[in-house]
């Protein structure tokens, strides 16, 4: 049921994309949210390796700044379905290590949690948007997406406006948690999430999955 109400918003989103082009955030052209050739010109990120962690583009890019801008403040949610489409071809490489260690089994996308303080005012959570993005671009029907088994019970500052590494590591501990302690037992787990800063958010709930007895846990984030 769950994967039949993401196939039913994946299409919604299709058909309003059919009904209202978009222009591309950067040079305008129709048709996009990001055009080729804009894509082409991201900025791959060279900085701040967080252990376990893939991260996509470099924070400090222009473009790269626009996409997440409206994502997360433009409500423009449609642009996650993209961002996912572009991810998922960075994961493209470690499909066979994935599907190996996966034993058959569905890798479990896990969207970093909103507080419903915050989902409630954006209206919807910009890292499960991107997760739908990953199951729509990918050609197997290998992915899930699990967004009920760890809650984001503490309404935290954004990560981005507390300079102080130890402040952003602090503001985050213990501000998730497991509601269902048996979900990711023996499973294969990507963290999902648009922007990491010091990465003490993505750590926090890998740490908290492979504390649940996931087999194998890793991240993914569109940039930092």
């Amino acid at each position: 049921m769950k994967r039949l109400f993401i196939k039913i918003g994946l299409v919604k989103d299709g058909f309003l994309d059919m009904l209202f082009p978009d222009a591309c955030l950067n040079c305008g052209k129709r048709g996009l949210s990001i055009c080729e050739n804009c894509k082409k010109k991201l900025l791959v990120a060279e900085r701040g390796a967080i252990p376990d962690v893939k991260i996509c583009f470099d924070y400090r890019d222009e473009i790269v700044r626009k996409i997440i801008w409206a994502l997360k403040y433009k409500r423009r949610s449609s642009i996650g379905n993209q961002i996912g489409e572009i991810i998922y071809g960075k994961l493209a490489d470690d499909m066979p290590d994935l599907r190996l260690r996966s034993q058959e089994s569905p890798i479990l996308l896990v969207p970093i949690p909103l507080s419903k303080e915050r989902l409630k005012t954006r209206g919807y959570n910009q890292s499960e948007k991107i997760a739908q993005g990953i199951i729509k671009a990918c050609p197997e029907n290998i992915f899930t997406i699990d967004t009920t088994s760890i809650e984001k019970y503490k309404n935290t500052l954004p990560q981005a406006r507390i300079s102080n590494r130890q402040k952003r590591l602090k503001n985050v501990s213990g501000a998730f948690r497991l509601r269902d302690k048996n979900a990711f037992t023996n499973k294969i787990v990507i963290i999902i999430d648009d922007v990491t800063t010091t990465g003490a958010t993505m750590n926090e709930v890998m740490h908290l999955v492979s504390s649940a007895g996931a087999r194998y846990v890793s991240g993914i984030a569109f940039a930092h």
